[in-house]
């Protein structure tokens, strides 16, 4: 009897601790995508600016340095027709926002053609991969998620042995 009522007593605290520790990963979760959000919202003005003053940017050096030496050649060769083909310094801001919309298509068709994703999709790719692995791991008793997701033969409680 005292080996159920210790078993009941460990699942149940357990499962209001995982169920709690939910609540806290979605908390962050959505505390960090607002946060994100309006990051993304206060530097769009800035970004403006920036093609204003040096044209529209080349992709990252990090994210270069995973493409072959053609996919290279192709995009920084659009950009550099892009950067060309519009006077960014004499347009206005709305003329820019447009054309931004515009010059993204042309570069995301690009990829497609050239079989790669993005860098934005590889960074969006890579922030949500971060965000599933803390869940659904297993945890050791501070509840805190394992580092490769796996749980050791001590954390794991038999009803049988808890007597």
């Amino acid at each position: 009897m005292k080996t159920l009522l210790i078993a009941s007593m460990l699942f149940s605290g357990g499962s209001a601790a995982a169920l709690q520790n939910e609540e806290v990963v979605d908390t962050a979760t959505n505390t960090a995508n607002q946060i994100m959000y309006k990051v993304q919202n206060m530097f769009k003005g800035n970004q403006i600016e920036n093609v204003k003053e040096n044209g529209f940017p080349y992709p990252s050096e990090e994210y270069l340095s995973s493409l072959t030496e053609d996919q290279v050649f192709a995009i920084t060769s659009k950009i550099d027709v892009i950067n060309a083909t519009y006077d960014w310094n004499n347009m206005t801001d709305e003329e820019i926002s447009e054309t931004l919309a515009l010059v993204k298509t042309e570069l995301h068709d690009l990829y497609l053609e050239l079989g790669i994703e993005g860098p934005a999709v590889q960074n969006q790719m890579r922030a949500r991969k971060g965000n599933r692995q803390g869940r659904g791991g297993s945890v050791n008793e501070n509840f805190v998620p394992y580092g490769d997701g796996t749980c050791t033969n001590e954390d794991v409680v038999e009803p049988g042995d808890a007597a």
